[in-house]
């Protein structure tokens, strides 16, 4: 999944005008361990409150997947413009969201 953004922006010397979001052929073993470094990395111990992350989603999570998911630092997006930052969070959120209305559909 690439996301375009409206105009260009630049990180560490280059510009950027998308990032691509490897979403797609992520798998359930990949995002489970994805919520157990993001978890560790937050020093989040309880069980259950992984579990509250994953549904909550919130924005430290979205932007770590993405990072995990792209070739760009978690960094990168941090430094995005307000309007493109929250394209990433969006795009990131929508894909789970997605893929979650059509397993209600199965």
């Amino acid at each position: 999944m690439f996301v375009t953004f409206a105009k260009a922006v630049k990180f560490e010397g280059k510009e950027y005008k998308d990032v691509e979001l490897k979403l797609e052929d992520l798998s359930g073993a990949e995002l489970k361990q994805l919520i157990n470094d993001y978890a560790r990395m937050k020093k989040i111990v309880n069980p259950v409150m992984r579990t509250v992350t994953v549904i909550c989603w919130d924005d430290s999570f979205d932007l770590f997947v993405a990072s995990k998911r792209s070739e760009q630092p978690i960094e990168f997006f941090e430094k995005l413009p307000v309007a493109e930052y929250m394209q990433i969070i969006g795009a990131v959120q929508a894909f789970f969201n997605s893929s979650a209305l059509e397993a209600q559909a199965i």
